[in-house]
């Protein structure tokens, strides 16, 4: 006997049961991970330094960073300061201009 997958007593589903909705994040916590990860990898200088950064816990933070950003604007804003404070490459120190070293656009 021969089966093709399908069975006499159940219909075929198919795949669209396994399918997930739209990410439950929002496009402003988005950008604010976004931006605060893209100005880590610039003024660490280390790839691997600016991720053992954002994503571990942080005691004068009281949060883990990535997470933290966002979060809420002031939250952004406390992981920008904190980044500021402990990166070896200041800002100001940049040959480029740092577009990403600036406020989000979202509340």
């Amino acid at each position: 006997m021969t089966t093709t997958g399908k069975s006499a007593y159940m219909p075929y589903r198919g795949n669209a049961h396994w399918l997930k909705g739209a990410s439950p994040l929002t496009a402003q916590y988005l950008e604010r991970q976004s931006l605060i990860a893209n100005l880590a990898y610039m003024l660490f200088g280390n790839r691997d330094h600016a991720i053992a950064f954002l994503n571990a816990h942080n005691a004068s933070l009281g949060a883990k960073p990535l997470d933290l950003a966002g979060d809420s604007t002031e939250g952004y804003a406390a992981v920008h300061g904190e980044i500021l404070r402990q990166a070896p490459r200041k800002a100001e120190a940049l040959p480029f201009d740092t577009a990403i070293i600036k406020d989000p656009l979202c509340p």
